[in-house]
């Protein structure tokens, strides 16, 4: 099995900590150090909150009593579906959802008294590019389906990049994600779908914290300003049943050394850690 060298902050706990059987590790890096496929070969679900692009192929099928078909387009670069009988359906930038709506309602304009389906047969490729703390900075063509985290495993994050802060250009626009939402939380709005000509950026890390004992998921975590003891532990995924929950010991680098706290339960949302 590949074991993943000691990064930078890694060793500084290794040394600190001194255990060789236990080595805290920096949480969330592991996931971009696996094979994923970047494209897709066969489409088997749709989100109806997919943007529906040029290139993308629509196939569309109709049946009613003593009468089948179905009809294959492609969205061309103006963003127009062609349907013979009914001509140029404009659906280029709609989610999949609005679009199948828009073209089941041109269908049975013309045809009474049928079923219609909309699938969306083959997806566009997507360029993007990225660039910041990954391995492989560059221009990257993906399928259309591929999400952030997607994209950043074909990259691969460095554990000098930031997990909390990733920023996502697309034209003028700018947002921020922080992958701990998706990872630890599981909300994809944290992991959006990607679309032609975004721009990924991974900025440094900048502050960290380590939790070891009895917690479910030892480890060194990514904090930001408002980071308090409680969400650390949060983050951790909470006590073993064996850990003592009534008073947290934390130890901070100073200047001159090392300053230790003892932090009670009552205290864990007030303790805030140092940037």
């Amino acid at each position: 099995m590949f074991i993943e060298k000691l990064s930078p902050i890694e060793k500084l706990y290794f040394l600190r900590i001194g255990d060789t059987l236990d080595t805290l590790r920096q949480f969330g890096y592991d996931i971009f150090y696996s094979e994923i496929s970047t494209k897709w070969k066969e489409i088997t679900s749709v989100p109806p909150y997919y943007i529906v692009s040029c290139g993308d192929e629509v196939t569309i099928y109709i049946w009613g009593k003593n009468f089948a078909r179905s009809i294959s387009s492609k969205i061309d670069r103006n963003g127009n579906l062609f349907i013979e009988d009914i001509g140029n359906i404009k659906v280029a930038g709609l989610t999949f959802s609005k679009a199948k709506k828009l073209i089941r309602r041109f269908i049975l304009q013309k045809y009474s008294n049928v079923e219609v389906e909309v699938v969306l047969s083959s997806m566009s490729d997507i360029r993007i590019f990225i660039t910041g703390e990954v391995k492989k900075p560059g221009a990257y063509v993906l399928s259309g389906f591929s999400r952030l985290i997607d994209a950043l495993a074909v990259a691969g994050v460095k554990k000098t990049g930031s997990l909390r802060s990733i920023k996502l250009y697309r034209g003028y626009v700018r947002k921020t994600y922080d992958l701990y939402d998706f990872l630890i939380r599981g909300k994809n709005r944290a992991n959006p779908l990607l679309r032609d000509g975004d721009v990924i950026v991974v900025p440094p890390l900048s502050n960290v914290a380590a939790i070891k004992g009895p917690v479910a998921r030892e480890g060194i975590y990514e904090i930001k300003n408002k980071t308090t003891l409680y969400d650390l532990v949060k983050f951790s995924g909470g006590f073993l049943f064996s850990a003592y929950k009534r008073k947290l010991v934390v130890e901070r680098i100073v200047d001159n050394g090392y300053k230790y706290f003892e932090v009670n339960k009552k205290d864990w949302k007030k303790f805030k850690f140092k940037s």
